[in-house]
């Protein structure tokens, strides 16, 4: 009700401003005065409405940011010719009912005074196009804003808890080991150990990475979970990827990790991983053996994965959960989303 009342006394002050120009007679009596002011009161309301819910449904359309002249062409030509429709419909009514004219007089109005709902709504975006405008631009640096400040969170949630310390120790205490019992493993287990890191280093300020830079960094990854694990897990990776194809960093290595942390692994029951690519859709999947004690998920991680995507694209994040398969489908980004 409050908006209306602003509707109204907008609508009110247009008109009044207006209604010279439409009507010069204006003061020759009350009575012209009157029916002059509630014409332009009329066609300013029915317009304002109108383009109102013209802007809603070409927002849904159109973005202001991406397709500003489209927007606008658009938005210009759907009010002129909504002015129109409304001037069509409302002064044969009004002029037949309350001035008592005959049609013929009402059509010769009609066609004097057809430049008036033209020149009404060229005004009324003129006026409405710039405060839309700037209001979406707002919403887009605001969103902008958001995303820059959670990926900063991310920052340091990636660092903390998808390489923690205790990924760290755990690769301390098999290098401590090799080191005594095969050196040249050893060696090549620091350079893989110092590239994981250097990479984590390196992209920690992109919130976007090519899929192949992903795939390299997984590779220093898994060699050193292999090492430590060795034929008690089992990753397959089947992903070719093209250009301009991206991910969010480390989404990849989370999803493995994931799976090694929360399910039980042994020579007797290998983990197996997967991480294919399945059209425009890179699909992992672990056999499902949940520890029974000890480190549960509360599925912060995927949460993470889902809020970082939510900023690039509409596509969901898919999760399948079988009796024997867990199964995360995670979209692969182009330049156009």
């Amino acid at each position: 009700m409050e908006k209306f009342r602003k509707y109204f006394l907008t609508c009110l002050i247009v008109a009044t401003l207006l209604s010279p120009i439409v009507n010069p007679q204006l003061f020759e009596s009350l009575e012209m005065f009157w029916m002059t002011i509630t014409f332009s009161l009329i066609y300013t309301l029915s317009g304002l409405y109108g383009a109102i819910w013209l802007f809603t449904y070409l927002d849904l359309k159109y973005d202001w940011i991406k397709d500003l002249w489209k927007r606008l062409i658009i938005g210009i030509v759907a009010v002129e010719i909504w002015s129109v429709l409304i001037f069509v419909i409302i002064t044969p009514i009004l002029l037949y009912f309350i001035k008592d004219d005959e049609w013929p007089q009402i059509w010769v109005e009609m066609k004097k005074n057809i430049k008036y709902p033209l020149i009404m709504g060229l005004v009324g975006i003129l006026i409405l196009a710039p405060i839309e405008f700037f209001k979406n631009w707002k919403k887009s640096y605001l969103k902008q804003q958001k995303l820059n400040a959670e990926m900063m969170a991310y920052k340091y949630e990636a660092l903390h808890n998808q390489l923690n310390p205790h990924f760290l120790f755990n690769s301390f205490n098999v290098l401590s080991s090799l080191v005594f019992e095969d050196q040249q493993l050893a060696g090549k287990f620091i350079d893989q150990l110092s590239e994981l890191y250097k990479r984590v280093l390196n992209g920690k300020y992109k919130v976007l990475i090519t899929l192949e830079e992903e795939l390299e960094f997984i590779q220093s990854y898994i060699f050193l979970l292999k090492t430590r694990f060795e034929d008690k897990l089992d990753i397959r990776i089947d992903i070719d990827p093209s250009k301009n194809e991206f991910i969010a960093p480390m989404v990849l290595q989370l999803l493995i990790e994931n799976a090694v942390k929360h399910n039980t692994i042994s020579k007797s029951e290998p983990l197996l991983v997967k991480v294919e690519r399945k059209g425009n859709v890179i699909e992992t999947t672990n056999t499902l053996r949940l520890k029974r004690a000890g480190d549960r998920s509360k599925g912060t991680g995927l949460q993470n994965i889902r809020q970082r995507y939510s900023f690039f694209t509409d596509q969901p994040i898919e999760i399948d959960q079988s009796e024997n398969e867990f199964i995360v489908r995670i979209p692969i980004l182009n330049k156009a989303s």
